[in-house]
């Protein structure tokens, strides 16, 4: 691991005073054997030596300044500057578990003041001290987030999460640091149990309220969803989807695509009729609270509204099908809505038949066969249903020939 803090040293030829320590997540991925490509450095360099050598100054979410820079044979550096070496224990108190309370000198030695190593080993989440989640309540959300990375909390920090009030301190956060937790959750091996464990510490209520609204809602009928609680369902449904999908987009969809039920009158239980219309309000509600990317609202909206469909896919005409990958395809979703609905019902949307569909509401009018004086002549409100029969005759043939040689 002296491999790093060297490399930086070349950096500053000219700073024989500087010292530098690799911290952080970068130490305890190094100690489990996962790559990394952004590392967080203390250092006692000088704040002119930084800008000569290309690091830019930045202030930090928690107000202290970094200094940051992307080298080529590292990835994205972030140095925190300390006076001198003896105030490096002191930041390492600083830190919010004990996993990344560790430093690695230049030489290769791991200092380890609280026990990171071991707790590496054993995988658990376990605070440097008891203030450490309240100097910063998202710490709270963090410690759940390294369970979606194969960590279990330890019993004390377990009561801490359970026992404080961490709602009403992360209503006064920006949403954009919550929500950035979420997606890197979700990009984890075990995104679902994230998930779980936020309601195991009934942590986030007033972060995400549908999440915990899905506890006392019924999947659906016991014969089709026999798992029970829409809670149940959507941990299923992630946890299918996080094995063949890696990118936080597609597990969010697979979070939110039952979203919709949760607007279910419980007059109505066990049955949810119409919650693929209701859910489109509720994904933009959502993703607009959460302040997500527009590709992420987009997605979630055409997975809610047309996923029962597609569960159905053998059942549906040819048009209805076309209809489907229109909207997967203006909604960026291509391959994420036949992902979903296969983790959804355990059967895969035929991958030729779906290809071809998407490649047909792609297709220009050239492409179909369609002449430019057969459209001009054809009248407007008619156009479009000439263009849809051209489509499906399209999709027809390049199905067919996908199965044929496929």
């Amino acid at each position: 691991m002296n491999g790093i803090p060297g490399a930086l040293r070349k950096l500053f030829p000219h700073e024989s005073a500087a010292c530098f320590w690799l911290v952080g997540g970068a130490v305890r991925d190094q100690l489990l054997g996962v790559a990394c490509h952004d590392f967080d450095v203390v250092a006692v360099v000088t704040a002119q030596a930084l800008t000569a050598a290309g690091f830019r100054e930045v202030v930090a979410r928690s107000g202290q300044t970094v200094w940051l820079r992307s080298v080529p044979e590292l990835g994205q550096v972030e140095i925190t500057r300390i006076p001198s070496s003896d105030a490096l224990y002191d930041e390492l108190l600083r830190r919010d578990f004990t996993v990344h309370a560790m430093a690695v000198a230049e030489d290769g030695t791991l200092l380890d003041p609280y026990g990171g190593a071991k707790d590496c080993r054993e995988r658990l989440v376990r605070v440097v001290h008891e203030q450490s989640l309240y100097d910063d309540p998202v710490r709270s959300l963090r410690a759940l987030r390294l369970c979606a990375y194969g960590f279990k909390l330890e019993g004390g920090t377990r009561r801490l999460l359970e026992e404080g009030e961490w709602d009403h301190a992360l209503a006064a956060v920006p949403v954009e640091r919550l929500s950035r937790e979420l997606l890197k959750a979700l990009a984890a091996p075990y995104p679902d149990r994230f998930l779980k464990e936020m309601l195991d510490c009934t942590l986030g209520k007033t972060f995400l309220p549908e999440w915990f609204a899905m506890r006392d809602i019924p999947a659906g009928p016991p014969d089709k969803h026999p798992e029970g609680s829409l809670v149940q369902h959507v941990l299923m449904v992630l946890g299918r989807v996080a094995a063949i999908a890696d990118d936080p987009l597609t597990r969010f969809c697979a979070f939110g695509h039952d979203l919709g039920k949760c607007s279910t009158d419980p007059v109505s239980y066990p049955r949810h009729i119409g919650h693929d219309v209701a859910g489109v309000a509720l994904a933009q509600v959502l993703c607009t609270r959460l302040k997500l990317p527009v590709t992420y609202r987009e997605a979630l909206m055409v997975v809610c509204r047309w996923h029962t469909l597609m569960n159905r896919w053998d059942e549906l005409r040819d048009e209805t099908r076309l209809k489907i990958a229109y909207a997967a395809n203006r909604g960026g979703c291509g391959q994420i809505l036949p992902l979903v609905s296969e983790a959804d019902t355990g059967r895969p949307v035929p991958r030729v038949c779906w290809e071809a569909a998407l490649r047909a509401v792609r297709a220009t009018v050239g492409m179909l066969g369609v002449q430019e004086e057969t459209l001009a002549a054809c009248p407007p409100k008619e156009r479009g249903r000439l263009l849809m029969k051209a489509r499906i005759a399209w999709y027809r043939t390049h199905r067919e020939k996908g199965v044929h040689h496929g």
